[in-house]
C-alpha cells in the first residue's frame, strides 16, 4: 500500500479513537468518581530487510487507554450514606463481575436484603471483604476510618451499635485497571490489603474529574484532525483515478 494512502487512513482511525474517548468521558462529566479516560498511542517505524536504514514508513498502535488520577471536586449533599475516600483512600465494593473492586465515592443505600449497597447496586464490603449487613435502624453513622455504627430501631441514641468498618485501601495507580463498571481492579486480579491509615468523608461525594470544556475543545481538535486525513486519502484517490485514466490512454 502507498505509505501516504496508509498513513493518512491510521491518523484518520486514530483521531476517530481518540473522539470516542472524548465522547465517553464527556458522557460522564457527572458521574460521581468517574476518571477520565486518556488516549495513548505510539508510532513504530518499518525497518528494511537485513536491518537496512530504511525507516519511511510508519503507522500507529494504540496503547490502553491512560487514567487521569487528578481528584474530582467534592460536592456537599448533607447525607450521612454519602462518602468519599480522602487523598489516596479507596471503598472497596463487589463489581459486577463479582471480584473486588475500588471506588472513590459512593452513595450508600440499605438494599431489600438488608445489605449496604452503592447508589448502582453494588455491594460496600466490610474490613474482612464480604457484604456489610445492616439491621433495622433509626440512624446510621459512617466515622472517618470507616467504622459504621447504627442506633437500633427503638434502642438508646447513647448506646450506638457497631456493625463492620468498611473496606479501604490505598492503590499504586500504575497497578489497576479501569473495568467496565467504571470501578478500578488490581491488574492481577487480586485483593488490595486493607490500609488502617486510609480516611473518608460523609456528607458529600467526589464529582468527576472530566474538564468538560478541555474535552470539547480535544474533541474538536480531533474532528478537524480526523476531516484533514480523510481529504487527504480522497485527494490521493482522485489523483490515482487520473493517473490510471493517464496510463490507460
Amino acid at each position: 500500500m502507498d505509505p501516504i494512502l496508509y498513513n493518512a487512513a491510521q491518523g484518520g482511525l486514530a483521531n476517530f479513537r481518540r473522539q470516542e474517548i472524548m465522547a465517553n468521558n464527556l458522557s460522564n462529566a457527572a458521574t460521581p468518581g468517574f476518571r477520565a479516560d486518556l488516549y495513548q498511542a505510539q508510532s513504530l517505524y518499518v525497518q528494511g530487510a537485513a536491518g537496512a536504514n530504511n525507516f519511511g514508513q510508519s503507522f500507529t498502535v494504540q496503547n490502553a487507554n491512560g487514567i487521569d488520577f487528578t481528584q474530582g471536586s467534592v460536592i456537599p449533599t448533607g447525607r450521612s450514606m454519602d462518602i468519599y475516600g480522602n487523598e489516596n483512600s479507596w471503598i472497596a465494593v463487589k463489581g459486577s463481575n463479582g471480584q473486588e473492586a475500588y471506588t472513590k465515592t459512593a452513595s450508600m443505600r440499605v438494599d431489600a436484603n438488608g445489605l449496604l449497597v452503592t447508589s448502582s447496586g453494588k455491594q460496600v464490603l466490610g474490613a474482612g471483604g464480604t457484604p456489610i449487613a445492616i439491621p433495622p435502624a433509626r440512624s446510621v453513622d459512617i466515622a472517618p476510618d470507616g467504622t459504621i455504627t447504627v442506633i437500633p430501631q427503638g434502642g438508646d441514641a447513647r448506646s450506638p451499635t457497631f456493625i463492620d468498618r468498611i473496606k479501604m485501601v490505598k492503590l499504586d495507580k500504575t497497578a489497576v485497571l479501569k473495568n467496565s463498571d467504571g470501578l478500578f481492579q488490581l491488574k492481577t486480579g487480586g485483593k488490595a490489603p486493607v490500609d488502617g491509615n486510609a480516611r473518608l468523608s460523609s456528607g458529600a461525594l467526589e464529582g468527576s474529574n472530566v474538564q468538560a470544556v478541555d474535552q470539547m475543545v480535544t474533541m474538536i481538535h480531533a474532528g478537524r484532525d480526523f476531516e484533514s486525513h480523510m481529504n487527504l486519502l480522497s485527494t490521493m484517490g482522485d489523483n490515482l483515478q487520473k493517473l490510471t485514466e493517464l496510463l490507460g490512454d
